[in-house]
């Protein structure tokens, strides 16, 4: 056929199936192929949809135009999509009033993530009402916060979840009078074992198998109102006039519980506010059931300090060549530890000053300590260990030889004796002090002497350590010789009548710790049983230590296991830096203004820091009893001439009486001589970290503000990259996410196009008669078998 083709005809063509020209053809074809399925109801809705894009939808003929090119990108790449979020918030007015239920107010937090973290628990509160809003109610008050670190610090330590909050509930029930339903709770909610082996009555230290099951009570009875005191599968029978009582224990194990579930979702948001999605997540999965405790981070509150250290220490000098005076017994203490003994004696005093009296009938034998054979040390040791029956037995001991016959003691005080005499009981009393110093305190090293963090391992005078093993060492075998020499004697087929001997050599074991002798006179064959059992196993524990001290690493762990354990040794050092300790000690004076200022500090610190207070305690009885004085000297590093005392009071408007970081405050009892160039030793009493709080903090605020735009998405933006096979970049990502919101706003106008009417591609065609405008012509475009029906 010859001339044009109909319209028709060319749309319906077969060969457009193959023709890449007509490539648009089929895609309407086939968009009618869909709409011809389409019920008619359908077709009228989709019509008027489509109305307003042959109008004023231009944002609609635009975003074809990315809607093709995605169809092209998905033939090439059928899946992959980047994910983003982006919002806007525009025109934001104040509102006069808010809406009821939505004042949130504000809240001060002490830093900027606490203040999110608040934020995001206060939105969860706000934005549910009901149950819902008891599911996210967070209470962080300080109780709460107390009991749940306590509660995860008990699980933390490896005691199961319901061991400890049966432990707090037991508590509850004590404290409350009612320990008469210990027993049948945890007969009813054992933990790991038969409910018929639960004891009866209740114990104040238990083992966790004989505790409520905390968790299962509290799982049983959750959820339940009133509570179910008439069923017995629930909990055990309550007596009326008790179950208020009960029922408080009860709700605060509950409390408990929700404390530290509390505490735990606030961690979480803490941690995601902080940009830690890992300790986040590793918090919720605690709270799921799986996975370690943290530590919560959320309840440390961050401030900016200065920080500094202080130390109070006990500094001894080189002991006296002869021995403490008036001390002339050498024990194993005083050859193992010279300078401790040394000081000990010294605050102690003579020991012939320290009396008691043994009577037999009306003879009269006045026992003084010097009597007894014992050391300083040793005398320390009597009393840390509070064994009065080892006293008296060293006193009837001596006086035994001197009296005989029936003894009796008298510790009191003869009102003929000077003041400057000590019964025991005084003496023991200030020896027990002495001791509960020495037991809290550790051993003075090189670092102790050094600025806060430094460690210094060098220094240690091994030589003289070396000197004192062998000391030790040699007298310990002279006693187990001595002990095993007497035990032959009286394991022999013919054994002496005076077990004396085997006495006394029991007698010089002790020196080492061990016990007196289980009785003091007599020889039948009971006696003499008791006696040789306790000297061997005497011999025996000695030789075991010996054998302990021959393989040690070192000398200190060596000398310590003669003892074992039982003995304080202090290495002898070197300062790392003994010139500039010197002039810090020497400048002492000067640093702390007023001589009284250390002895007011000391009073005070000893209120709070319980070292510290043991140590106030041994001068105030050590002045009581004698003339020595427990004093503190004052150093402070680095040295620094014209520095003040950290410990002094300053003014905050003064930058240059504020106390510099890192500084490290020493308060020193010293004692005994300290020659240039010689070895220290000593006791680190106490150590501790202070912080003075800055002038200003940084905290934060979080703000409840009731936005009317601060919804939540409610679309989805599909973009395709401008030019194709490129990556995105922000400012195109940007730039779309701006067209967007224009084409947005542009959708909601009206029809009034008004100068581009002409232009875009809508229904608005211009009456253009005389070809004076942009026009549409339909005669020339059209072909010859459509007929153009003009309105009559």
């Amino acid at each position: 056929m010859s001339g044009p083709t109909p319209l028709g005809d060319w749309l319906l063509d077969p060969a457009s199936n193959t023709d890449p020209e007509r490539t648009d053809v089929r895609a309407f074809r086939a968009a009618l192929a869909v709409l011809e399925q389409t019920p008619t109801a359908e077709l009228e809705r989709l019509m008027t949809e489509t109305l307003d894009t042959c109008s004023h939808r231009l944002d609609a003929w635009i975003t074809s135009f990315a809607t093709k090119r995605l169809e092209v990108m998905r033939q090439h790449q059928p899946a992959g999509t980047y994910l983003g979020a982006f919002a806007w918030v525009e025109n934001l007015r104040r509102r006069p009033t808010p809406r009821p239920g939505t004042a949130g107010g504000h809240i001060h937090a002490p830093s900027p993530a606490h203040a999110a973290t608040a934020a995001v628990l206060r939105n969860a509160h706000l934005t549910r009402v009901g149950a819902e809003r008891e599911r996210v109610t967070v209470d962080l008050s300080s109780a709460r916060v107390r009991r749940a670190h306590a509660l995860l610090d008990g699980v933390r330590q490896g005691q199961p979840a319901g061991a400890v909050l049966g432990y707090r509930f037991e508590r509850a029930l004590h404290d409350a009078q009612r320990d008469q339903y210990i027993a049948p709770f945890r007969r009813k909610y054992p933990i790991g074992r038969d409910p018929a082996a639960a004891p009866e009555s209740p114990t104040e230290r238990i083992a966790a198998r004989d505790v409520v099951d905390g968790l299962a009570l509290r799982a049983a009875i959750t959820g339940i109102t009133p509570l179910p005191w008439t069923d017995p599968t629930k909990l055990p029978p309550v007596a009326v006039a008790d179950r208020t009582a009960v029922a408080a224990c009860l709700a605060a194990l509950d409390d408990d519980v929700d404390a530290a579930a509390d505490l735990l979702i606030a961690e979480s948001v803490y941690q995601a506010a902080t940009g830690s999605a890992d300790r986040a997540g590793a918090t919720l999965a605690t709270l799921a059931g799986s996975g370690s405790l943290p530590v919560p981070g959320v309840t440390a509150v961050p401030r900016t300090v200065t920080s500094f250290t202080q130390r109070v220490a006990i500094a001894l000098g080189a002991p006296p060549a002869g021995g403490p005076s008036g001390w002339n017994a050498v024990t194993p203490h005083r050859l193992a530890e010279p300078r401790l003994e040394a000081w000990a004696a010294s605050l102690l005093g003579a020991p012939m000053d320290i009396r008691c009296r043994a009577r037999a009938g009306a003879a009269e034998e006045v026992v003084s300590l010097a009597d007894l054979g014992l050391g300083a040390l040793d005398f320390v040791d009597l009393a840390r260990r509070e064994s009065p029956g080892e006293l008296d037995a060293r006193v009837l001991w001596r006086a035994r030889t001197q009296l005989g016959g029936s003894l009796t003691l008298d510790y009191a005080r003869d009102t003929a004796w000077p003041m400057s005499v000590l019964s025991f009981p005084e003496a023991l009393e200030v020896a027990r002090c002495l001791a509960d110093v020495i037991g809290a305190s550790r051993p003075l090293t090189p670092g102790d002497l050094a600025l806060a963090g430094v460690t210094i391992d060098a220094g240690i005078a091994e030589g003289d350590l070396a000197g004192r093993l062998a000391s030790v060492s040699a007298r310990m075998s002279d006693v187990r010789g001595a002990l095993d020499g007497a035990i032959a004697a009286v394991a022999a087929p013919s054994p002496p009548a005076d077990l004396d001997p085997l006495r006394t050599a029991i007698w010089a074991a002790t020196g080492f710790g061990t016990a007196a002798p289980v009785n003091l006179a007599g020889g039948d064959a009971a006696v003499r049983a008791a006696l040789l059992e306790q000297a061997r196993a005497v011999s025996a524990e000695l030789a075991r230590r010996a054998a302990a001290a021959a393989s040690g690493p070192s000398a200190l762990p060596r000398l310590a296991a003669l003892f074992a354990g039982t003995a304080t040794i202090l290495p002898p050092f070197t300062p790392l830096d003994g010139p500039a300790l010197d002039a810090a000690l020497a400048h002492g004076p000067a640093l702390v203004g007023e001589p009284l200022t250390p002895r007011k500090w000391f009073e005070r610190t000893a209120r709070v820091r319980e070292p510290v207070g043991a140590l106030r305690l041994a001068a105030i009885a050590v002045e009581a009893t004698s003339a020595a004085r427990i004093e503190l000297s004052i150093a402070q590093l680095p040295h620094v001439p014209g520095a003040r005392w950290i410990a002094l009071p300053f003014d905050r408007n003064d930058p240059a009486q504020r106390p510099r970081p890192g500084t490290c405050s020493i308060a020193f009892v010293r004692a005994l001589d300290f020659p240039a160039g010689g070895t220290w030793a000593g006791l680190l009493v106490d150590e501790w970290a202070e912080a003075i709080p800055s002038d200003t903090q940084l905290t934060a605020f979080a703000v409840h503000h009731d936005a009317p735009g601060a919804e939540a998405a409610q679309c989805v933006l599909l973009a395709v990259p401008p030019p194709q096979n490129v990556m995105w970049d922000l400012p195109t990502l940007l730039d779309t996410v701006g067209d967007t919101l224009d084409l947005a706003a542009l959708r909601a106008l009206d029809s009034e196009l008004a100068p581009l009417k002409m232009l875009a591609p809508c229904i608005y065609l211009a009456a253009n008669v005389a070809d004076e405008a942009v026009g549409f012509d339909a005669g020339r475009h059209v072909m010859q078998d459509v007929q153009i029906l003009a309105p009559e």
